[in-house]
This record gives structure tokens, sequence and C-alpha cells, in this order.
């Protein structure tokens, strides 16, 4: 009886023991995970910080060398929360002037020059009708028309076409349409060849969107 009661309080102090180191071994593993947790913490909050650091020191050089356009950037952020949304081939009255813009439309013929380079980007058009109904001439900056694939790619603003006597490119940044005239004009984008598949399906101009 003795032997077998001992044999029993040997047992259970082998259970215990190896319990004991079961949950030890579970404390340090928790342990460990918590201070990895802890550290990628940390390194997120350094990102965080080094973002917000980058934007301040680059909202402070836009507005030092250019205020007016640090401005201009500002409203259009703040516009963002309170955009006006159409469909392609809608006309949208600015003051003035009537701007219908046409879904965009991507140019596989490889017949339309690009400024940038067609091995890595392939030229999508955006055909706008520009009506200026003012008594003084408008002046447009097509690189401020902003456009996107469906996975939220951005393309890159690369020139500007037209063939109406009613319109003068002055430069990328700048197009004039004569008072009461009214133009035509596509705007070339360059989009990235890896994305060549996604739908270019949106445009934004100032606090207006243009879907299909």
């Amino acid at each position: 009886m003795k032997n077998k009661k001992n044999t029993v309080l040997i047992t259970l102090t082998i259970i215990i023991t190896l319990v004991s180191i079961v949950l030890a071994i579970m404390l340090v593993n928790s342990n460990n995970q918590l201070s990895k947790t802890h550290k990628e913490l940390e390194s997120v909050k350094e990102e965080k910080d080094r973002a917000v650091m980058v934007k301040d020191k680059l909202s402070t050089y836009v507005s030092n060398v250019d205020h007016d356009l640090f401005l201009e950037a500002n409203d259009f952020v703040l516009g963002m929360n309170s955009l006006t949304s159409y469909k392609f081939g809608d006309g949208v009255l600015f003051d003035k002037t009537q701007i219908t813009i046409n879904e965009p439309k991507k140019q596989t013929s490889g017949m339309l020059a690009m400024e940038h380079d067609s091995n890595s980007f392939i030229p999508v058009t955006v055909t706008l009708a520009i009506t200026n109904n003012d008594s003084s001439n408008i002046e447009i900056n097509p690189g401020k028309i902003l456009v996107s694939d469906d996975k939220g790619n951005y393309l890159a603003y690369d020139s500007v076409i037209t063939n109406d006597d009613t319109v003068a490119v002055q430069s990328k940044k700048s197009v004039v349409i004569r008072a009461g005239g009214k133009a035509t004009i596509a705007i070339v984008y360059a989009m990235n060849k890896d994305n060549s598949n996604n739908d270019v399906n949106k445009i934004e101009f100032l606090n207006k969107i243009w879907t299909k």
C-alpha cells in the first residue's frame, strides 16, 4: 500500500513538473511575442512620426517657394470633403465656362507620341469640350485634372493636344480659350504598362469627380 502511495505521489510530482515546464515555456513565448509586438508598434510610430515630419517640411517648403500654390493645394485637399460626382460626358459649369469631360481612352495603336518613355508607359487620352461664355479669355492648367484607375493608381500628366484655333496652348501648364469660344482639347496621360490591364475610371478636377 505504501509503495502504491509513493508511486502516485511520484506520478503527480512528474505531472506537476511537466505542467510547470509547459506553462513556463508558454509564458516565455508569450513574453517574446509581446516584446516583438511592442517593437513593431514602436517601428510603426517611428514611421508615422517620420511621415508627419516630411509632410510638415514639404508643406513649409512649398509655402515658402510658392505660397499661392500652397493655398491652392490646401483648398484642393479640403475640397475633397465635399466632392460632387458626375458621369463621363456630363457638362459642368465653372462660373461662365462649361466643361464636358469624356471617358478616358487607352491608345494602343502606337501612333500617339508621348513625352514619357513608350517602353514603360501607354498613352491614355481624355477629351474635354470647353465652352467659354465669358467676355474674357480663360486659362486652364491641364495638370490640375487628375486621372486614376480602378486600383487607385494615378496616371502621370504628359501633354495636351488641340487643333482648334480658339485655343492657345502656351505650355503644358497653360491652355487659353478665347472669349466666347468653343474648343476641344485632348489631354494625354502616361499609364504604367504594369497597370495597363486596369480600368481607367475616374477623373478629378477641383472638387468635382467624373466616373462611368
